[in-house]
């Protein structure tokens, strides 16, 4: 039997608890986690992975807002990898699908998780 390549997840975000909840419930539902506080340290981290998806907190202190994505896009060589986008500023980023976001004043894990399956369920 062929054994099934685990979807990668790079997880960017300052606040340690998001990240480290978030890296680890997705962990035990059988994704590949690279977490990092910092937008360049993750990038340096996933090198020569095939990073499926990113989620990115509006927290790290690189972010720039949309040219923050096409510069993790680029450095992992992936034009159309897909963000989810954790935004402090608590209002929708225009730049991103409505459905790849969610502002802090909503803040649910279970959403969180919830809608990374589906992105990564449906690609």
């Amino acid at each position: 039997m062929e054994k099934k390549e685990r979807k990668k997840i790079l997880i960017l975000e300052n606040d340690d608890f998001l990240r480290e909840i978030l890296g680890n419930l997705l962990h035990k539902k059988g994704f590949y986690i690279i977490s990092e506080h910092r937008i360049e340290k993750g990038l340096d981290e996933s090198h020569k992975q095939n990073i499926d998806l990113v989620i990115l907190g509006t927290s790290c202190f690189e972010y720039e807002g949309k040219e923050t994505l096409s510069l993790i896009r680029k450095k992992l060589g992936k034009p159309n990898v897909p963000f989810f986008i954790i935004n402090e500023t608590n209002s929708i980023l225009s730049f991103v699908k409505k459905d790849e976001q969610i502002a802090n004043k909503d803040l649910s894990v279970q959403s969180i998780i919830s809608r990374v399956e589906e992105i990564l369920y449906t690609q």
